[in-house]
């Protein structure tokens, strides 16, 4: 019998508590989301985790084993921070992002942090992101160390982000005015290639506002309508982009050329269409998925930048603008997407998105020195208005390759 097992010496977070809890009462990958506000997916994800790190068999075995542990050696389950780190942090997975903080001062950031890059992944593809705070990171360098130790190479040639002040892999954030937000998006999804991993670093938190809110794309995914996720994972999106001088990133630093022939050269390389229009400004195309599987845990993502294309996401006197500028054509604003076969996308469908991403996002207070490592194929991200001044600076690495992607869907895999 299973109650026969010998109970093993079992740790568990008090997230992974609270579900083994719910397990034991019966409940469902579904019902212990709604209780504890996860996805199923994230639920799954948890459950498989502690099913590989204690050897058990499946949902009977782990509440055996579990609760085995408590009788059998007439004390509780541990409700500590899980083995996979060592006494030198605590771990919160109860907060969002789940926090790891240094229990003394005096630990070296980017060597824990590469001690410990395995396990930061295991907890990235549970939770899509974590926070690393109270570290003592204070500049651009010491950032640069901690998301160099995470990933094995680090981004550099982004144009889409200004660089930092004499660095070649950290980025300033999106200059975008203050009062305005940034919607969610997963950074270059639309693009041939992204980054599987992302940093944001609080170097000065601003007076007010200014939260980057997360969504997990696994969630937006399971709560599409299935008639609109059917058409986006059939279809994708194609991109349309303008680079006109003044109200996009101009040509020229997103493709770190002045040589037009070398820019041709690229997009067909990369599989974009591009032409230049008759006063000079590039156009381009590019076909992309809108849902992609996770190469590691296989689970479908709403993976994409549908609201930061589409026109309906535009603010009314945005809108007015660019249309005084523009006329009703959609396709001559700076940004614009369509469905990947050319098919109108109606503002009905992206609104529905876009309320399915706010009622999702989980927002925290950044305090200064925060870094938080993000999946960017698991969770997508925005920026809240703000007052005062803020500096948040950005890193991304080990970059995924769409052709690849492509590929494995068109074999099934």
């Amino acid at each position: 019998m299973l109650l026969d097992t010998p109970a093993p010496a079992v740790h568990l977070s008090p997230r992974q508590h609270q579900i083994v809890g719910l397990l034991a009462e019966g409940k469902s990958d579904k019902e212990i989301a709604s209780a504890l506000q996860l996805s199923p997916a994230t639920v799954r994800t948890y459950l498989q985790r502690l099913y590989r790190r204690y050897g058990l068999q499946g949902r009977t075995h782990a509440v055996a084993v579990t609760f085995g542990a408590i009788y059998a050696r007439g004390r509780q389950i541990h409700d500590e921070e899980p083995v996979m780190f060592d006494g030198a942090v605590t771990f919160d997975d109860n907060a969002y992002p789940p926090t790891v903080a240094p229990s003394a001062a005096g630990l070296d950031p980017a060597a824990w942090a590469g001690r410990h890059r395995a396990d930061i992944d295991e907890l990235l593809h549970v939770h899509g992101a974590v926070l690393l705070r109270g570290f003592g990171v204070t500049d651009v360098a010491g950032f640069e160390q901690v998301a160099r130790a995470l990933v094995d190479t680090l981004y550099g040639e982004y144009g889409d982000l200004p660089h930092e002040k004499d660095a070649d892999v950290v980025y300033r954030s999106t200059p975008y005015p203050a009062e305005q937000s940034i919607l969610f998006h997963h950074e270059s999804s639309h693009m041939p290639q992204w980054p599987t991993r992302q940093f944001f670093c609080c170097l000065q938190p601003s007076a007010g506002g200014g939260a980057t809110p997360l969504v997990d794309s696994r969630q937006v995914y399971s709560e599409l309508p299935p008639r609109v996720r059917d058409r986006f994972e059939r279809a994708g999106i194609c991109y349309i982009r303008n680079f006109v001088e003044g109200l996009d990133v101009d040509w020229r630093q997103m493709f770190g050329t002045d040589d037009r022939s070398e820019v041709e050269r690229r997009c067909r390389e990369q599989g974009v269409e591009c032409e230049w229009l008759d006063d000079g400004t590039l156009r381009t195309r590019q076909r992309a998925p809108a849902v992609v599987r996770h190469p590691v845990t296989g689970e479908p993502v709403f993976f994409n930048q549908l609201l930061l294309h589409h026109p309906a996401c535009l603010e009314d006197f945005t809108r007015d603008a660019l249309t005084a500028l523009f006329g009703d054509d959609e396709a001559a604003f700076p940004r614009c997407a369509t469905y990947g076969d050319g098919g109108l996308i109606d503002a009905e469908t992206v609104h529905q998105v876009q309320a399915i991403h706010d009622r999702l996002a989980r927002r925290f207070s950044w305090q200064q020195g925060d870094i938080v490592v993000v999946d960017n194929m698991l969770v997508s991200h925005g920026r809240d208005p703000f007052t005062g001044s803020r500096k948040v600076v950005v890193a991304m690495g080990d970059m995924a390759q769409r052709r690849a992607f492509e590929a494995a869907a068109a074999s099934g895999n």
